[in-house]
């Protein structure tokens, strides 16, 4: 049996890049409280790049067809993340994504999370510096 698990996870900017999405996470205990991207788990087969759209639709309500791959982390207990980053085309697009689980979404200022927000991994904000060297580029 393969015990190996893997997820997504992407952070959707607006036009501007200071604000990013993140969702306030409740579950599993040790990230309660604390702050991610939007993400989830694979389904068994699934690709990473329909899983990102997936899983973000299914969390913000939207659909965000056109995501940047940033890259896989892969952690020992065995899980593999694969991240994406995603520019709204226009701040209508980012003022529509709506909290659809029990976990908010709340749109913060990308200052904000380098400087003072709890986060649920250190490497978020590596994740951040890097998708907006991307999008920059």
């Amino acid at each position: 049996m393969d015990n190996h698990k893997e997820g997504v996870v992407g952070f959707l900017f607006n036009p501007t890049c200071d604000k990013v999405w993140m969702i306030k996470k409740n579950k599993p205990a040790w990230m309660k409280g604390k702050w991610n991207g939007v993400g989830g788990k694979l389904k068994i087969g699934e690709k990473p790049l329909d899983g990102m759209r997936r899983e973000f639709y299914e969390e913000a309500g939207i659909s965000i067809d056109v995501w940047g791959y940033l890259c896989t982390v892969s952690f020992p207990d065995p899980y593999t993340l694969h991240v994406f980053y995603s520019l709204a085309k226009d701040f209508d697009e980012f003022a529509s994504v709506k909290t659809m689980t029990d976990e908010p979404l709340e749109p913060l200022l990308v200052s904000d999370i380098r400087n003072y927000i709890p986060l649920v991994s250190t490497n978020i904000k590596w994740f951040l510096d890097y998708a907006l060297q991307k999008a920059e580029a």
